[in-house]
């Protein structure tokens, strides 16, 4: 028995919540299949940079990181080449989205629903 992979598509989206055993240890999908499937049981997310939206990206972590997963998930991000000068890039969007997310919560709005209003 080896290593289980599964691979998202629209017709194989997946749920593997925190304590789950299935021998699935490997999830593999795309930006274009971010929507449909939790994946709470995995604590690392291995990516690289890919050409999408904020939303996007943060769409794709979410599936991790998520209300009764691990309380601490790793992403790492893998890049060289121009690949790094977009990462930079984007880093620096996402520093904007966790500013505007601190402030959201502190202020006592819901950063989802003032998004979702934008």
């Amino acid at each position: 028995m080896g290593i289980g992979i599964h691979l998202i598509t629209r017709h194989t989206p997946i749920t593997l919540e925190y304590g789950d055993i299935s021998n699935i240890k490997i999830v593999i999908t795309t930006p274009s299949h971010n929507a449909g499937y939790t994946l709470t049981k995995f604590r690392i997310m291995l990516q690289t940079v890919y050409f999408s939206n904020q939303a996007t990206r943060d769409q794709l972590e979410g599936r991790l990181n998520r209300i009764g997963g691990y309380p601490e998930i790793r992403i790492i991000t893998v890049h060289a080449g121009i690949l790094s000068y977009i990462n930079s890039r984007y880093e620096r969007v996402r520093s904007l989205a966790e500013a505007m997310k601190g402030f959201a919560n502190e202020i006592n709005i819901d950063y989802e629903d003032l998004k979702n209003n934008l």
